[in-house]
C-alpha cells in the first residue's frame, strides 16, 4: 500500500481522514481490476502481474485517458490492458530455491 501513497494520511479532521481512506481504498480496487482483467486477457494469474509497474503505467497513461475522448476510450482501454498484461513478473531462481 505505501506504493499507491497509503501509507500516510493527511488530513486533519476524522471526516476527511475517513474520506482520504475510502478514496484510498477505491484507487486501490481499480487497480486490482485492471489487474485481474489484464491477467484473465491472457488467461494468466493476476499475482504475476507487478502491481507498482501497473500503478506507474497508469499515472503515465492518464493524460491519453484524459484527451482520448469517448470515441476512443475502448480502444484506449484495450491499449491498457495490453500494456498491463505485459508486464508479467519473472520467475528469479534465486528466489524460488530461497522459498523452499
Amino acid at each position: 500500500m505505501a506504493v499507491m501513497g497509503m501509507d500516510v494520511l493527511r488530513a486533519e479532521s476524522l471526516q476527511m481522514v475517513n474520506n482520504e481512506i475510502a478514496i484510498h481504498l477505491l484507487a486501490y480496487k481499480m487497480v486490482v481490476g485492471f489487474i485481474a482483467r489484464a491477467a484473465s486477457a491472457i488467461q494468466g494469474i493476476a499475482r504475476a502481474l507487478i502491481s507498482k509497474g501497473v500503478l506507474q503505467l497508469l499515472v503515465a497513461f492518464q493524460q491519453q485517458l484524459r484527451w482520448s475522448g469517448r470515441k476512443n476510450a475502448e480502444l484506449m482501454y484495450a491499449i491498457l490492458l495490453g500494456a498491463i498484461s505485459a508486464m508479467t513478473l519473472r520467475i528469479r531462481l534465486a528466489r524460488v530455491k530461497h522459498m523452499q
